[in-house]
């Protein structure tokens, strides 16, 4: 066993360090909401792409994350589809939260 690691974290949201604490908060609270929308899973999409995360890294967050258990009350969710979805939100507005990015954060 590791004993320089204190906890592993439950939740793979827990894990995405180039997002600031209070943010990963938000996406969690979101991606735990059973009554979350399509703009609520959107704009979680766009949060992490925002912090630099790319269509196939913010596909497989949401995957794993649903794998692990946390998403059970999505009842909607599908790999296949989540990764579809990412994948034409990327096509449509990856290059515009590129640019902002970029303005904001300088990378």
């Amino acid at each position: 066993m590791n004993k320089g690691l204190r906890f592993a974290p439950k939740c793979i949201i827990d894990r995405l360090l180039k997002v600031p604490k209070a943010k990963r908060e938000e996406i969690k609270a979101v991606v735990h909401d059973p009554d979350a929308g399509h703009y609520e899973r959107t704009w979680v999409v766009g949060t992490l792409a925002f912090w630099g995360y790319g269509c196939e890294e913010v596909a497989d967050i949401l995957i794993r994350h649903w794998k692990e258990g946390h998403c059970e009350t999505w009842s909607d969710f599908s790999p296949k589809e989540t990764r579809r979805q990412v994948e034409g939100w990327f096509k449509k507005f990856g290059q515009k939260v590129r640019e902002k990015r970029k303005q904001y954060l300088g990378f």
